[in-house]
């Protein structure tokens, strides 16, 4: 068995002793735990999978349905960057904002419900 991205080292060598000892046994030991682990997986089938996403599907159209329309949706998203900034949406006004940090969200807020 080998480990992948390790090279087997040649045993030629005076000194491949001190070349085996490279190799952790505990490495091994994970491998193999992780390989029964993988083994022991079950796959889902289809019609479960099926169901699970139409449950899904069912309680976002519930949430959709029956939240208050007038309050701020706010979403975190990432930038090309992978910095966190977060999509402001007031449905009141219609006005839309881009905050940089939750302190920016915070006064967009308390703004918002000061007017």
């Amino acid at each position: 068995m080998y480990l992948v991205g390790y090279r087997q080292p040649k045993l030629t060598a005076p000194n491949a002793q001190a070349r085996l000892k490279v190799v952790c046994p505990n490495q091994i030991q994970v491998r193999q735990q992780l390989e029964s682990l993988y083994q022991r997986s079950s796959v889902i089938p289809a019609h479960v999978r099926l169901r699970q996403l139409s449950q899904q599907v069912g309680q976002w159209l519930i949430r959709e349905l029956t939240r208050d329309r007038t309050e701020p949706q706010i979403c975190q998203d990432f930038d090309e960057h992978g910095r966190i900034f977060w999509r402001v949406y007031d449905p009141l006004t219609r006005q839309r904002d881009i905050c940089g940090s939750e302190r920016e969200v915070r006064m967009w807020l308390e703004r918002r419900y000061a007017e």
